[in-house]
């Protein structure tokens, strides 16, 4: 099988962070991921598409009568501690955890189903800004004719400073600053057309002072990253 393929890597990826993917399955999918940085990324990509989900749903608090319900059922499982095995699974406790189960399976589901297609949210390029410490930064996407950068919350934040991107050419000519990326938050430009032509090196992360480099060239080069295509 070829986990590479672009529609089998976005599959099995969401699968794992859904926690579809079990046994030896996800045993195995996890040491590709050890050996194989594009299911590395893939992977990244969508735990940040679906825990964005559950930032989006508005918080419940149960009413009494739910809590009321779940301590009876949960003593009811008790009970069963000391009914023969052949009584036990008659009592309610014991259809408490099969319900809660299907439960889950049938949220996941219907998550999973209503989940686009690859084509449809996976950016066409990808790149990931690590610190020292291989803790990322920042996620840069091609998506279209878009240049989006996602800053994450292990930044140090330069309240007096600012941080820059810019285009390493595959030329080797100087340069090029796409402008200051955000601390915090989501950036969001059209492409260079540097990589609309895929004539990129690399990315580059500098630090400048506040509103940007005073030279045109990067004051203080930070940290490096290339675009993979997903």
């Amino acid at each position: 099988m070829n986990y590479l393929n672009r529609e089998r890597r976005h599959a099995l990826a969401a699968e794992y962070v859904l926690g579809t993917l079990r046994g030896p399955a996800r045993e195995r999918f996890r040491k590709l991921m050890m050996r194989h940085e594009a299911l590395a990324r893939t992977t990244w990509y969508w735990e940040r598409q679906l825990n964005s989900l559950t930032t989006s749903l508005p918080g419940q608090t149960p009413s009494e009568h739910v809590w009321q319900n779940i301590a009876g059922r949960t003593i009811d499982l008790d009970r069963t501690a000391n009914v023969p095995a052949s009584k036990a699974s008659t009592k309610p406790g014991w259809w408490l955890w099969g319900g809660l189960a299907a439960t889950f399976f049938i949220a996941a589901l219907l998550l999973w189903t209503r989940l686009p297609s690859p084509q449809e949210v996976t950016p066409s390029q990808i790149a990931v800004v690590n610190n020292e410490q291989s803790a990322p930064l920042w996620l840069i996407e091609v998506v279209n004719d878009q240049l989006i950068v996602k800053a994450t919350g292990n930044i140090e934040n330069r309240n007096a400073r600012d941080y820059e991107l810019w285009v390493i050419p595959e030329d080797g000519t100087a340069p090029v600053s796409l402008g200051v990326i955000p601390q915090s938050g989501i950036w969001q430009r059209p492409l260079h057309p540097l990589i609309v032509k895929n004539a990129v090196k690399a990315l580059a992360v500098s630090l400048e002072d506040k509103g940007g480099s005073r030279t045109g060239s990067p004051a203080e080069v930070l940290f490096t990253t290339t675009l993979a295509s997903l």
